[in-house]
């Protein structure tokens, strides 16, 4: 699993085990479904 960051295209995969990180990095748009992803993986 990585997190990979398109300076300049605004595209953010985000590694959904590093929950805070995603949070803050995907905006707040992505946090329900970030929770989901968590959840899931515990």
């Amino acid at each position: 699993m990585e997190a990979r960051i398109k300076i300049g295209s605004s595209d953010v995969f985000c590694n959904f085990c590093m929950g805070i990180y995603y949070q803050m990095k995907c905006g707040l748009t992505s946090i329900k479904d970030g929770n989901k992803k968590i959840m899931t993986l515990k």
